[in-house]
């Protein structure tokens, strides 16, 4: 045979070589694949989240850009479960809620039957003054927040605009008002003025504003007189409801925590720990040893009606003084002020962040 004609061939040292080399190819692809699949599904889930926030921020600028300081506010801190379980105060969740009035340009979702100059019609509802509650949702299935999985919460926006048209179902008085009635309806027939003129809350005994109230916040601000259990149950959205898709702001929101600017101290109140050293006899919440007391809230009632913080908020200045709520002293009223700050917690729909991701968002109430 002629060697000059003879066939090329790999040793078999050079034919491991090769396999070798396309072995480390192979994993090095698929773990730039794996690295690549990870990154676009952390991208479109912090874009959902973003997304999320969009939405939240922007609709409390707008509702606060238009904030009554002559209309009524009302704010319950209210602590959630411990996201650890074991009971360590500091990591309590806040499922904070409050309401207030605003000015604005509002409308109904919902198409309502009115009357016009003898005539009746159908159409949204219109108006320039609105009672807006913010709050993280019950299921509308009896589950209130605190019973679901933080991903699977939803923080819920109340609008009540105020109306004088006459509309063939009147928004219900104080005294028939129910907690379906508050998801049901979007506007009410009665001013700022005149809601905040009725009759003052007694803490002896519940009144008709109060009842309505706690419907509202799902909250007992005066235990045990007022409504209890299923009877107050505050916003409620079921997503497969189309009534009440009008109530839905965003899905997926952990937690939500309202604080007010305290200048005295230079600090966002209430705090569970104001100056985080772990003895917590200095807390703005109620406490019992090292547990948040769920028989007792703080919150506050403005302009000039109830103030509660914890004892380590009185110990320290003494009860808030009610006369004080007023507009003369907004600015010093702990846990409102100039700004109040917005703390939130975020879940993308795929579980790509299982912790979420928290934002907090800071509104000047002064323009």
């Amino acid at each position: 045979m002629n060697p000059s004609k003879r066939q090329p061939a790999f040793t078999i040292v050079e034919l491991l070589v090769a396999m070798a080399l396309v072995a480390v190819l192979l994993v090095v692809s698929g773990a730039v694949f794996r690295y690549s699949v990870q990154a676009y599904r952390a991208a479109s889930a912090m874009a959902e989240i973003m997304q999320k926030y969009q939405a939240i921020t922007y609709r409390l600028k707008t509702d606060l850009v238009g904030l009554q300081k002559e209309g009524e506010i009302c704010v319950v801190w209210v602590p959630g479960t411990d996201t650890t379980g074991d009971n360590i105060v500091d990591k309590f969740e806040r499922l904070d809620r409050f309401y207030f009035f605003t000015a604005g340009s509002f409308q109904t979702y919902n198409v309502w039957t009115y009357q016009e100059g003898g005539t009746a019609k159908q159409g949204v509802l219109h108006g320039h003054t609105a009672r807006v509650c913010y709050m993280l949702a019950g299921d509308g299935q009896g589950k209130r927040a605190a019973d679901l999985p933080p991903h699977k919460r939803i923080l819920g926006r109340s609008q009540h605009l105020y109306t004088s048209a006459n509309v063939s179902t009147d928004f219900p008085n104080w005294a028939s008002f129910t907690s379906e009635q508050n998801n049901y309806f979007e506007f009410d027939t009665k001013t700022a003025a005149q809601w905040r003129n009725e009759p003052i809350w007694n803490p002896k005994a519940a009144s008709q504003k109060s009842d309505m109230a706690e419907r509202i916040l799902d909250v007992d601000l005066f235990a045990p007189f007022g409504p209890q259990g299923s009877e107050r149950r505050g916003i409620q959205i079921a997503p497969s409801v189309p009534l009440n898709l009008h109530l839905m702001l965003a899905q997926g929101v952990g937690q939500f925590r309202v604080q007010g600017w305290f200048d005295r101290e230079k600090r966002w109140l209430p705090e569970i720990d104001p100056n985080g050293d772990g003895d917590y006899r200095d807390s703005d919440f109620f406490l019992q040893g090292n547990s948040i007391r769920s028989d007792k809230i703080p919150g506050f009632l403005y302009p000039g009606k109830l103030h509660e913080l914890g004892p380590g908020y009185t110990e320290k200045y003494g009860p808030y003084d009610p006369n004080n709520l007023d507009a003369e002293h907004f600015d010093s009223i702990p846990g409102l002020g100039p700004a109040l700050k917005f703390t939130f917690t975020l879940y993308d729909s795929k579980g790509v962040f299982p912790e979420g991701k928290t934002f907090t968002y800071i509104v000047y109430l002064n323009p």
